[in-house]
């Protein structure tokens, strides 16, 4: 076993398949093993192969003497077949994508994050400066990812949203306003949050309305012919780059 990422599994919690051929399919857990190991008594010349069953959180690495479907071990009654697994638990990753009403904001936004290095970093709203990835993080630890919005800022951060992690996220809030989040990932998490931001804006409906229209002289009389009449709506946005 290979702990590097917080892992916790132990041999026990694993288990295989010795795959015989011209034999059944033996399952075997390692809870069973005895002084580290364990044995399958399988007949003289037989041909077996080696897999192991799925486990979340972990890649699996056989030796040479598991074998495979097309390349079995052939053990004959003096032999001894050795097959090691190693198992590695996955690094849990983490990448902070800023989203910006308006879209594609050029503004840069500034964030902290704890047990993270580094531990600031700055994204905008537009595409190629709007994520920020860590790799190879640890199982355990709560990772604390905060926005710092200046008192002269009007951008308000509105949600956070994260996926792809086998805990939910907690909001944290100061003063009643949200400013991040907070994320405990496992082994095998590959956690997307994305921050929401949106300046303040002002709106005006529009309105179609029917109006008459200009008169025309016919030799029955005189028509008017009804007009259409549309007034656009309208978005103004509040700060730097806000345009709609």
């Amino acid at each position: 076993m290979l702990f590097r990422s917080g892992g916790t599994s132990v041999a026990s919690d694993f288990g295989f398949i010795a795959h015989i051929k011209n034999g059944p399919d033996v399952p075997v857990q390692f809870s069973n093993l005895t002084n580290g190991l364990v044995q399958i008594p399988i007949d003289p010349n037989a041909e077996v192969y080696v897999t192991e069953q799925a486990h979340a959180g972990y890649t699996s690495s056989l030796s040479a003497g598991c074998g495979t479907a097309g390349n079995p071990i052939k053990v004959n009654a003096s032999s001894v077949a050795s097959c090691t697994i190693t198992n590695s638990d996955i690094a849990p990753q983490l990448t902070i994508i800023k989203r910006t009403n308006p879209l594609g904001s050029t503004e840069t936004f500034n964030f902290t994050g704890t047990n993270v290095s580094p531990s600031s970093f700055t994204l905008t709203g537009a595409k190629g400066g709007d994520q920020k990835a860590y790799l190879n993080l640890t199982a355990g630890p709560v990772y604390q990812i905060r926005e710092v919005i200046g008192s002269d800022s009007v951008w308000q951060l509105m949600k956070v949203n994260c996926t792809g992690g086998k805990k939910a996220g907690t909001p944290a809030y100061e003063n009643g306003k949200l400013v991040g989040i907070d994320i405990q990932m496992i082994i095998g998490d590959d956690m997307k949050c994305t921050f929401w931001n949106e300046l303040p804006r002002m709106t005006g409906g529009g309105s179609i309305t029917t109006e008459a229209g200009d008169f025309a002289t016919t030799d029955k009389g005189v028509k008017t012919t009804a007009a259409t009449k549309v007034t656009h709506g309208f978005e103004l946005y509040c700060g730097l780059n806000a345009k709609k």
